[in-house]
């Protein structure tokens, strides 16, 4: 933004060296009032959208063909599906048996990319290099100062608009991929007594893949150090999230609390009444993380595992809240994918090409601005400046 201001100030400074010491812009600068500055102020400040737009647009048309031309060599070339969803060690062991591994065409696919990066940016370049160019020739030099200043003014916002926006919702995918939005979502199913405000308060003490509880009975936490002395014997109630207890431990005498258990030797009980007992004379319980159990229930049922996806059906936290699962592959995720979908363009093309745009104008009106003044005084071919002489 500042080289484009100075580059702004340069060209007043340029036009003005043909003219008189009376009628010198820089000494008099650019009425702001003035019709033809004024339109082209507005003009100027659309034109970084315009080539955001364009820019996005360009974006989508490049990544499309790069899609249909893996989907055409995934259908067509024999062997590359069970090639790529080869491991890396299985790869390894087929190269030293000497097996030819089948390999897609690489070449298309950059050729792809090389060409959409030229073609694709024509309209846009062209929309930047021949607005002072034609503005200055038709309108004159007042009009190219308030092209130059709306467009300035609007790219500023824009660029850091962009950046910042986009930046986000890469990073919001990127954040829910690691399972940091989990356990903020309350499933609503009717039943629960609690607030959405006392759900997000109770969220910011457990959230992420570790507050989710695998109705296994483990959890995605890893086990807290046990004692090595025998505790009392316990009793066992079939009863899903309850089970006996010693009075001792807190709560309603002889039942469970999930809260107030954790870390005494045992796990949270999920659906099914099942119980996991951390020890009995210092023996680490089997444990299972709440992505196992999804991955293994995406096999052994696919019609639960798509509503507990899709948040049809919610998942149970340690501290004994449901809330509505939005880890990757979950319609949460599904959310942040679209969000990146635009947030890449912007953060990644449009914003950053944004300060070419308000530089690359200036110059060339610098470059052109004794071309300007040369037509008709420095007031254009439609003579609509008040510039003089």
């Amino acid at each position: 933004a500042l080289v484009s201001v100075a580059l702004t100030g340069a060209f007043v400074v340029r036009v003005s060296v043909a003219q008189k010491e009376e009628h010198k812009l820089i000494n008099n600068g650019v009425n702001l009032m003035s019709a033809v500055v004024f339109t082209f102020l507005i003009f100027g400040a659309n034109i970084p959208y315009w080539f955001s737009a364009l820019t996005m647009k360009s974006v989508g048309q490049a990544a499309n063909a790069m899609v249909r031309e893996v989907g055409r060599q995934w259908a067509e070339i024999p062997g590359l599906r069970e090639t790529a969803s080869m491991d890396f060690d299985e790869r390894a062991a087929k190269q030293a048996k000497g097996e030819n591994l089948v390999k897609p065409d690489y070449t298309a696919c950059i050729s792809i990319a090389t060409q959409a990066s030229l073609t694709e940016m024509i309209a846009p370049a062209a929309l930047v290099l021949l607005s002072p160019i034609l503005v200055g020739s038709i309108f004159g030099v007042e009009a190219v100062v308030g092209l130059l200043a709306g467009a300035m003014s609007s790219s500023v916002q824009l660029a850091i608009s962009m950046s910042n926006t986009g930046g986000a919702w890469d990073n919001s995918k990127k954040f829910c991929e690691k399972g940091g939005l989990n356990g903020w979502f309350m499933f609503r199913d009717g039943q629960s007594g609690m607030s959405e405000e006392n759900f997000k308060l109770a969220a910011k003490n457990f959230n992420g893949d570790s507050c989710l509880v695998a109705p296994t009975g483990a959890t995605s936490r890893a086990p807290e150090p046990r004692s090595t002395h025998a505790p009392p014997p316990m009793q066992y109630n079939s009863y899903p999230h309850m089970a006996m207890a010693p009075p001792q431990l807190g709560g309603m005498p002889g039942y469970y609390n999930p809260q107030q258990m954790m870390g005494q030797g045992m796990y949270p009980m999920g659906g099914g009444g099942q119980m996991v007992m951390g020890t009995a004379f210092g023996a680490q319980a089997p444990t299972i993380t709440f992505k196992q159990w999804l991955s293994e229930l995406s096999k052994s049922d696919p019609v639960r595992y798509k509503k507990i996806m899709q948040g049809e059906e919610g998942v149970p936290t340690v501290d004994g809240r449901t809330c509505i699962y939005a880890g990757k592959k979950s319609a949460i995720h599904a959310a942040t994918v679209v969000g990146d979908t635009v947030g890449d363009p912007f953060k990644d093309t449009s914003g950053p090409a944004l300060n070419i745009v308000m530089k690359l104008m200036a110059i060339l009106s610098v470059v052109f601005a004794d071309f300007f003044m040369s037509i008709n005084h420095g007031n254009g071919a439609a003579q609509s400046g008040d510039l003089r002489w």
